[in-house]
Parts: structure tokens; C-alpha cells; sequence
């Protein structure tokens, strides 16, 4: 037994001493306890009461510790722990006798010589399109000359990346009429794929501690500069029955001696991410299904758990499954040494029950047990971290929405290589394309991203957790204020994403008697059927008033907030 909690044992002794003799100098008999302090048989039971209190007192600390243990582990969003992908940016073309092709996550690209999978992470059309001819109108702008087959129409959905990037911001117009692009800093718009659509953003963050958006993230570390033209479809230039036509791209922010080559511009880009798309089905029979076990394939690729699908039907308010880390053994090793510590300190706490054990009395092996303990300690904390856990699904008890009849669910799910994947991606790696695409001419136009692989170190999630204790629930750019109002309206007011037509967020210049400067303004468009009427017709104001003030308290505060809600 250590000298510390002899000493704090001793002491809760002596006031427990102290209460009890004021007590009893305040009764009416005080005369017959005179000199009970002094009785040995009641110090014994004082002493022993004192220990007691010690061993609630320590009990009531490692609860502390755990409860705090967990709401850290809560406290970190899951995507700042994940691994992060592999992300590429590949120009393609069209194979045979293909005008178009639509991409999307079910396009899946291979990487050369490997089983390794890239998926899209937008979807978008390729087009048979080649740039003719490049003319300089004046300082900023240029008269593009491409060729498209007939059959094309329209550039709907094209994307294209200008490799000079001295310039700051860009339009493109056919005969006048300016093309609707959606820029590589328009997070909010861009067009997600199905495997990172903002319904799945929005269904991973129902039960995750305001875990940030992982897709912009992965989107901005690329920084390589993708535009998607926008849907034009209604009042917008028709190319059907042409070959051939002029765009015009007019460059904002540029030097004197900007430039523009046949060259700089490429369509038919696409960025890929590293993922590989699973399903599997768990049932009230086989409620826990192992998704990887963090070791290495036959392939030697270590795929790692990173998001779930939301169902067809996204209405669903409540996720039917939990995603668990389960040890391979009943305890992994920190709980283990937490449980040898726990019992060393109910040696300590409960010291008086073995006065008569002999060869315990003096506390030598106690104090071996303590530094066996800090040996043990040492070597698992320098110890390399081995397969310790799997990443499995459990199907949560009495939750059968969107289910089938019997109880069961099936489950998708993504997975990546992490930073395996990096051994065999460089600059020159080729890949395969899918059906109607060119192998040949699917082309990497910027040096790949590496992934990485998930934390598994107890240290840097600490540090992790601690920075987040601080910062958290904070909305920094307009894809933050964007998915958090998808959120909140999920949440509060079950409006699913399939719902609302839109969210945008922006600046506006605003000068009145009040302020002069800057507001932020997020309008958010609903669609007004008949159900919506009637379940929320009345509350937009509440709503608005409730997204307004969450939004205010997680922000800076710089500018003032608007917004506003309409059902058409």
C-alpha cells in the first residue's frame, strides 16, 4: 500500500472522527460517550469505514475517467480517424462508336495490373469532343472552336479542367448566353455521385457527433481546377444538328501576359477516389457481420471501413444498424492493463480486509504487482500495433424500417485500400476503364493524392479529441452552413434530402442605417406538395428562426445570417 493513500485514509478517518464526536457533543447523553474516541474497537470500525469511503471515491473516479474516455471517443468525428482514400484525376474519351457516356459511381476504373478500384466521385457526361482551334478576342477573353458529334445536343453535365491557373474566376458562353458552370470552389453545388451524394453525408452524421463533410475535404486536396457545366436545358443554346461550335471563355483576375493554348484546356475530366463499393445482408439471426479485419488481402491491400449508403428510401429518420470496433480477443490490451490497474487500486482501497494475511500485511507484493505493471505498461505502449480490432455491422434490436419482412436488411457500404493502395499508384499509373470509355486514352492529368490509413494510435486520437473539445460543431465555409441545414431539417423536421430542391448560400453587399457591409443569405427551396403543406406549412418561420440562431452560435459572427424557406 503506497504512502498516498495511507495518508488519504488516515486523514478521511480522523474527520469522519471529528463529525461523529460533534454530533455526539450536540446530543443529550453526551456525558456517557465521553472518551469513545479513544476506544480501539471504534477506530477499528471508523478506519474501516474510512477505507470504505476511499474505495466509493476511487470507484466514482475511474467512472469519471471512463465516462470522459468515451465521450472522447464520441467527441472525435469518425472521418478525422478513418482512412482517407486515394483520389486521381483522369482525362478519357470515348470508345468505338460511342458519342457519350455517362459516368457515375457504377463506372468503376481499375487500376493497371492490380484489383485495385477507382471510383468516380461525380457524375458527368463524356462527350466526343476536340478542341479545333484557340483565338484571342482581347486580354481576357477566347473563342474556343470545338468539334461535337450531332448527336451530342447539349453540354449538359461536360466537365473540363484549365491547366494555366493564373486567373481567378472564369465564364463560358455559346452566342451570348453564359454556359451555368458550377466551379471547383462551389462546394455546395458540385455533382456528387451516388456513393458521395449529400444524402449520404446527411445519413452518416444522423448518429455521429458532427462529423464534417469527408467528400469536400477529399474534393480540396486534389486542388486541381475541375468545371462542370450546370443544366441549361430551358432557355439555353441547343448544339443538336451542329458539328461544330464557338465557345467564348472570359478569364477574371489575370496578368498582362495571360495565355491560353489548345492544350490548357481538357474535357472529360474525372477525379476518382479510391473506393470499393460492398453489400451484405444481416438478419435477427445473424445480427453481426464483420465488414474487414484490418489485415492484409491476398492482393495486400488492407481495406478499411468508410461510409455507409442511405437506403433507396432516405424518408428513414433512424439508421437500423451501428458500425462497432470489436476486439479480436475479449480485451484488447489497454483494457486489459486498465483492468490490472483497477485491481491494484481495490488492493489499495480495501487494504484493511487483508490485516490478516500474512504475506500481504506489509504490501510488498503489492508494490511488485505496481512495478510488474509499469513494465507491462512500457512495453505495449512501445509495441507496434498489430490486427487488434475488426470493423463489424450490428443490426440494432426492434428496428426493422425499410426491412423486409422477416427482419433482415441489406446493408451497402464503402471501403478503401488507405495508404496500401500507394505502392503501386504513381504519376504513370495507367487504368482500366469501363465499358465505353478508351483504355488507351484514360490519361492522369495531375500528381495523385495519396491515402492513408485509419488512426489507430490511443495518443494522436487524444490529441484529436482534445482539439475538437475546443472547436467543435464549428461552420466555417458555405458547404458547412449547406449540409448543416440539410441536417437539421432532417433531424428536427424529417425533411429528407429528396425533398429540398436546393440550398444555396451567399454574400451580399447590404448598406443600411443598421450596418454597411457583407449578410449572409441562405435561401433553401422545398418542394410544396400537399403532405409538406400540411406537416410543415406552418413552421417555416420557426424553422427559419431555429437554422438562423444555430447558425450564428456555430459560426464566426462576422457577417449577420438570413434565411429563408420556400415551398414551391
Amino acid at each position: 500500500m503506497d504512502g498516498n493513500a495511507i495518508f488519504k485514509t488516515r486523514q478521511i478517518a480522523d474527520d469522519l472522527i471529528k463529525q461523529v464526536l460533534s454530533i455526539w457533543n450536540r446530543s443529550d447523553q453526551k456525558e456517557n460517550l465521553e472518551g469513545i474516541e479513544e476506544d480501539p474497537v471504534f477506530r477499528l470500525l471508523v478506519m474501516a469505514l474510512a477505507f470504505q469511503f476511499n474505495e466509493i471515491d476511487n470507484d466514482i473516479s475511474r467512472l469519471k475517467n471512463e465516462i470522459l474516455e468515451d465521450f472522447s471517443e464520441v467527441l472525435v468525428p469518425y472521418d478525422r480517424c478513418r482512412a482517407v482514400p486515394a483520389t486521381v484525376v483522369v482525362r478519357t474519351e470515348v470508345d468505338g462508336n460511342y458519342s457519350e457516356v455517362s459516368v457515375d459511381s457504377n463506372s468503376v476504373f481499375t487500376l493497371a495490373g492490380t484489383k485495385v478500384t477507382f471510383v468516380p466521385m461525380f457524375r458527368s457526361r463524356v462527350v466526343k469532343i476536340n478542341v479545333d482551334s484557340i483565338t484571342k478576342i482581347d486580354g481576357r477573353r477566347w473563342n474556343v472552336s470545338i468539334s461535337i458529334p450531332p448527336s451530342v445536343g447539349s453540354l449538359n453535365g461536360v466537365s473540363f479542367c484549365i491547366k494555366n491557373n493564373d486567373f481567378e474566376d472564369l465564364s463560358v458562353s455559346i452566342k451570348n448566353f453564359a454556359l451555368p458552370l458550377v466551379k471547383p470552389w462551389d462546394y455546395s453545388n458540385l455533382p456528387w455521385s451516388d456513393c458521395f451524394r449529400i444524402s449520404s453525408m446527411v445519413y452518416n452524421k444522423i448518429d455521429v457527433y458532427e462529423a464534417t463533410s469527408s467528400w469536400f475535404d477529399l474534393f480540396a486536396l486534389q486542388n486541381t481546377r475541375i468545371f462542370f457545366v450546370g443544366d441549361y436545358s430551358v432557355g439555353g443554346v441547343s448544339l443538336a444538328e451542329k458539328k461544330k461550335a464557338d465557345l467564348v471563355f472570359e478569364f477574371f483576375g489575370v496578368p498582362s501576359n495571360f495565355t491560353l493554348k489548345e492544350e490548357d484546356i481538357i474535357f472529360n475530366c474525372i477525379p476518382l477516389a479510391n473506393v470499393e463499393v460492398r453489400s451484405v445482408e444481416v438478419t435477427p439471426q445473424n445480427p453481426i457481420v464483420k465488414i474487414n479485419d484490418n489485415s492484409l488481402a491476398n492482393d495486400k491491400i488492407k481495406r478499411q471501413f468508410l461510409f455507409l449508403f442511405n437506403p433507396a428510401n432516405d424518408a428513414s429518420l433512424e439508421c437500423p444498424v451501428d458500425i462497432r470496433k470489436v476486439a479480436l480477443d475479449r480485451f484488447n490490451s489497454l483494457n486489459l492493463l486498465k483492468l490490472t490497474s483497477n485491481i491494484v487500486s481495490l488492493f489499495t482501497s480495501d487494504f484493511y480486509a487483508y490485516q490478516n494475511v500474512s504475506s500481504v500485511i506489509e504490501g510488498d507484493k503489492i508494490a511488485k504487482l505496481y512495478s510488474l505493471l509499469r513494465d507491462i505498461t512500457g512495453n505495449v505502449k512501445t509495441a507496434t500495433t498489430g490486427n487488434a480490432s475488426s470493423t463489424c455491422i450490428m443490426l440494432k434490436k426492434g428496428n426493422n424500417r425499410n426491412g423486409n419482412e422477416d427482419g433482415s436488411y441489406i446493408v451497402s457500404y464503402m471501403l478503401t485500400g488507405g495508404a496500401s493502395v500507394n505502392t503501386f499508384l504513381s504519376m504513370r499509373s495507367t487504368f482500366a476503364a469501363p465499358p465505353g470509355l478508351s483504355h488507351n486514352r484514360t490519361i492522369q492529368i495531375a500528381e495523385p493524392v495519396y491515402g492513408t490509413d485509419e488512426v489507430l494510435d490511443g495518443n494522436f486520437q487524444k490529441m484529436i479529441s482534445d482539439y475538437y473539445m475546443v472547436t467543435r460543431d464549428r461552420l466555417v465555409t458555405p458547404a458547412d452552413i449547406q449540409m448543416f441545414c440539410y441536417k437539421e431539417l432532417f433531424v428536427s423536421f424529417g425533411i429528407s434530402t429528396s425533398m429540398i430542391k436546393s440550398v444555396n448560400v451567399g454574400h451580399k453587399a447590404v448598406v443600411s442605417n443598421v450596418h454597411c457591409g457583407y449578410e449572409i443569405d441562405v435561401d433553401i427551396t422545398i418542394s410544396n406538395t400537399a403532405y409538406l403543406q400540411r406537416v410543415f406549412g406552418d413552421k417555416v418561420k420557426q424553422a427559419e428562426l431555429r437554422l438562423q440562431k444555430k447558425i450564428e452560435t456555430r459560426s464566426a459572427g462576422i457577417y449577420p445570417i438570413y434565411v429563408k424557406i420556400i415551398l414551391q
